[in-house]
């Protein structure tokens, strides 16, 4: 979102919206989570959830410009928490994936053990919760 003037220098999250400053002086407001498969159209709700709570966390966001509205798909698995480590039953295949929203945050460690795993056989982080085979019955 485009402010008519820049206010925004910090980034700030409460009541279910985040709003994130950005370089360029855009706002990005974030985020919603819906079960709704591989559908990536971004709704109607969610633009109207966002917004609302993002206007009510700084007033100002009342007078901003939509610049560009997005869905993003977030592997999430049964259990919430991610796929980390060799594909079961694969050789050379290794997973790294199922983190959800936290994807990003989380990325850093999962490709430091994927690369671990992949050049050493091993990694010294603990992985052990997050092994592929657990969903394997």
């Amino acid at each position: 979102m485009e402010l008519p003037e820049p206010l925004l220098v910090h980034d700030f999250s409460s009541g279910g919206v985040s709003l994130f400053h950005r370089k360029d002086g855009l706002v990005w407001v974030g985020a919603t989570e819906e079960s709704c498969g591989f559908d990536v159209r971004p709704s109607e709700s969610a633009r109207r959830y966002l917004l609302e709570r993002a206007t009510r966390l700084m007033p100002a966001m009342a007078e901003a410009k939509i610049v560009r509205h997005t869905a993003c798909l977030r592997p999430v698995t049964p259990d919430w928490l991610p796929i980390i480590g060799k594909a079961p039953g694969w050789d050379n295949v290794y997973l790294a994936t199922g983190a959800g929203r936290k994807g990003i945050l989380l990325s850093t460690g999962m490709g430091k053990a994927i690369s671990d795993l992949m050049t050493e056989g091993s990694t010294r982080l603990p992985i052990s919760p997050f092994v592929p085979g657990r969903f394997i019955h």
